[in-house]
């Protein structure tokens, strides 16, 4: 039996708690959407997205590889409590190091950007909340395997957050109340995560050398390029939309958007989160049994995850009109077109990330990226400029099944990178050779 396995019990419970989390990340604000939306209107609504869309990318300057490579470093020492101290330590000052960097950065961008000057205010109440991400060790939890213990607190933090956004937002003036509390919301959540995981597993936040720390760094390059590389062909996307969409367009492509990314944001990502320290276990015991396990999940959330995205395509207009009110109805044909998201997603996160990386296949997976990359560029120079939010949205599907393909011809073992690379090294030196 399943429930029989103390891992396999832990996995489920993990699940379930990240599922939690989840729900109160996604499900409870997009609850409070069509309170929001009917109140601030497209226009306002667009702009608080693209502002969101920004600041992500400093998020993820500050999360550099650690929700991977510490995660993997925390499952495989979890019983060395010395060194569980010192990875714990180097992490988090290396977070703080890297807020300093992206605050300068992100300073610059709004001082010289007019499209960023006009609006600073709203750009940096949004880039808050990276506060939160500093403080939030959810790299550690998900090590350990004990995301349970934050379920809890968080769901009732996003709670707390949506009846203030329904108690102060009253009129359209009022719309950075909404990116406010999201702020406030993450700082507090992380700050009690912190608390929360130094008090109850003794944890000592220690002196870390500057050896320490460029170790740290090293050790999640190759995967923190990676990252940008997926941030560059998804997120990128949107803010070069901004360029050439009226902000009451990019409310429409938003809010489809957010419907398509949903079932991920609850399915895809537990699983995904709680599925990682669990292989990377199960990789190291016997490669054979790690990928068997693989090959499960795939299968399964595959089935979910396609019953879902049928069901997006299908009800896509009454899903905008429940959600947000007729004036987003502009916005169904760009759901339509997004609307197998979840299921491609899906398989990405299983076989890029989960089979991939722990299978320390890191150039593997940058060389993907690399690729899928290269194809956004491409496509986001011919059909953005002409088609908009309509190009976006088949750039946005396109670029996750090409990340599906070319990871899939990896970790099938059908290519090769290093027989790629020794032929290619043999070309070199005949050509060397012979002129």
């Amino acid at each position: 039996m399943i429930l029989g396995d103390p891992n396999r019990r832990v996995l489920i419970i993990n699940y379930f708690s990240l599922a939690a989390i989840q729900g109160a990340n996604y499900l409870i604000p997009l609850l409070v959407l069509p309170y929001i939306v009917r109140i601030i209107g497209p226009a306002k609504f667009g702009l608080l997205m693209y502002a969101q869309t920004f600041v992500y990318y400093f998020t993820l300057i500050i999360n550099y590889s650690f929700d991977y490579t510490a995660t993997r470093d925390i499952s495989l020492n979890r019983n060395e409590k010395e060194k569980i101290s010192n990875i714990f330590s180097s992490v988090f000052l290396c977070k703080l190091i890297l807020l300093g960097l992206a605050t300068v950065i992100f300073s610059i961008s709004i001082l010289f950007v007019e499209q960023f000057e006009k609006n600073a205010s709203v750009y940096w109440i949004t880039y808050l909340i990276n506060i939160g991400f500093v403080l939030f060790p959810s790299w550690y939890l998900q090590g350990i395997e004990k995301l349970s213990r934050t379920a809890f607190f968080n769901f009732f933090t996003k709670l707390l957050f949506a009846i203030i956004v329904i108690a102060a937002l009253k009129e359209e003036d009022d719309f950075l109340i909404y990116t406010f509390s999201a702020a406030i919301a993450q700082i507090f959540v992380g700050l009690a995560a912190f608390i929360y995981c130094v008090s109850v597993y003794k944890i000592h936040l220690v002196w870390v050398s500057i050896r320490s720390l460029k170790k740290t760094f090293k050790s999640g390059l190759s995967v923190f390029l990676s990252n940008i590389i997926v941030s560059l062909y998804t997120t990128t996307n949107l803010i070069v939309l901004g360029f050439f969409a009226s902000e009451e367009e990019y409310g429409h492509f938003s809010a489809s958007l957010k419907i398509a990314t949903v079932t991920h944001a609850m399915i895809v990502i537990p699983l995904g989160l709680t599925l990682f320290p669990y292989l990377a276990r199960r990789i190291n015991e016997s490669k054979e049994k790690g990928l068997q396990t693989l090959n499960r999940y795939i299968k399964w959330v595959s089935i979910a995850t396609l019953g879902m995205s049928a069901v997006i395509f299908l009800f896509a207009e009454q899903l905008i009109l429940l959600l947000f009110g007729d004036s987003f109805l502009a916005g169904v044909l760009y759901l339509r077109v997004m609307a197998f998201m979840p299921f491609i997603s899906g398989l990405n996160n299983l076989i890029s990330v989960q089979g991939l990386l722990n299978l320390k296949m890191d150039k593997e997976y940058l060389f993907a990226t690399l690729m899928t990359l290269l194809f956004s560029v491409i496509l986001n120079i011919t059909l953005v400029p002409h088609y908009k939010s309509l190009g976006t949205s088949v750039i946005q599907l396109a670029c996750e099944l090409l990340m599906v393909v070319v990871s899939s011809l990896f970790l099938f073992g059908i290519i090769d990178l290093n027989k790629w690379k020794s032929k290619i090294d043999r070309v070199w030196k005949s050509y060397n050779v012979k002129y």
